[in-house]
């Protein structure tokens, strides 16, 4: 059954996610669109006919847009850069929370008392164990399976510059903590452990971290050709 409020609240959201519209530009935009399905509803339209007459005669997004864009270049390179920062920081926060969970296994390893060659093993397999978690939840927040959360995150993401900003500098919090503990780990690994168990941990950390580095590339082939699918449905 259609939704008028919800095929509004879609309409903007779509617009949004362009990154070229500042949160006044939307508001002007979304005023026009339902003063235009108001005068549309009293001819004897029904609202969903007059929600998309009103916004064919408003203008599609894409032409939309690039006219917008045409006012506001900067906000086109805004965005770009927008979405290049996060990506970049997101990558990195993910392998420091992995270095810190692998560097936390391998502590724990050694208060067990465990062979060092051991806690190299448990700390890389620790590491490849939060990667492929981190990426399951990501295929599944993006297959649609986790409605709940992906809608929360395209809502965040298309807020005003000021929560863009605010997301990327908690991103940068922290990564900085995150690097910050791995590296008291490993300082009161390194001065806990002699130099011959040092040395047999990060053998067995090397070891399964490079059968992890010939693998990653084949997992993540695997994990595009499953989201690609849906993608492409979706749209």
């Amino acid at each position: 059954m259609f939704n008028l409020t919800e095929s509004i609240t879609h309409w903007r959201q779509t617009l949004a996610a362009n990154g070229t519209y500042r949160p006044q530009d939307l508001d002007e935009l979304e005023s026009h669109l339902c003063e235009e399905i108001d005068r549309l509803v009293p001819t004897g339209l029904s609202q969903e006919e007059a929600f998309f007459i009103a916004v064919r005669r408003l203008g599609d997004t894409q032409a939309l847009t690039c006219e917008f864009a045409k006012i506001d270049p900067g906000a086109f390179w805004r965005d770009r850069v927008f979405w290049m920062a996060a990506g970049v920081l997101s990558y990195l926060l993910i392998g420091a929370v992995s270095q810190l969970i692998s560097s936390l296994g391998g502590l724990t390893g050694m208060i067990c008392r465990l062979n060092p060659q051991w806690l190299g093993t448990i700390a890389a397999a620790t590491n490849i164990g939060f990667t492929l978690f981190v990426f399951f939840m990501i295929y599944r927040v993006l297959s649609g399976k986790m409605p709940r959360i992906h809608g929360w995150l395209k809502s965040a993401l298309t807020q005003t510059n000021n929560v863009r900003r605010l997301s990327l500098l908690g991103m940068l919090v922290l990564l900085v903590i995150s690097y910050a503990g791995k590296q008291m780990v490993w300082v009161f690994m390194a001065k806990t452990l002699t130099s011959g168990e040092m040395n047999r941990f990060a053998y067995g950390n090397a070891m399964v971290g490079l059968v992890w580095g010939l693998a990653m590339p084949v997992f993540f082939a695997v994990l595009l050709a499953c989201l690609y699918p849906r993608k492409a449905e979706s749209s």
